[in-house]
């Protein structure tokens, strides 16, 4: 595994320059949803919890917390400002 999400190149247009800060976070939720396997291995084998409580508790409160943020945002609320590398 090397990485979290295991991103590619191209796929580091998830904070791209020039979009809106809720189509990022709409896009982040969405590599999480799309990767949600990945990331119940991933934290068993980074943070030694068990696959269950990855895949019940830790994976989805993940999700949950950009949706929030996302809901947040959406309504004209800034809980937090997204760094841009470009």
């Amino acid at each position: 595994m090397s990485g979290i999400l295991d991103l590619s190149e191209n796929d580091y247009g998830v904070l791209r320059n020039g979009d809106d800060s809720l189509h990022q976070l709409e896009r982040i939720c969405a590599l999480l949803v799309e990767r949600f396997e990945y990331l119940t291995r991933a934290t068993r084998q980074e943070m030694g919890s068990a696959v269950s409580f990855a895949r019940t508790a830790q994976v989805p409160f993940s999700i949950a917390h950009v949706r929030t943020a996302t809901n947040h945002h959406a309504m004209g609320e800034t809980l937090f400002h997204l760094h841009r590398t470009n």
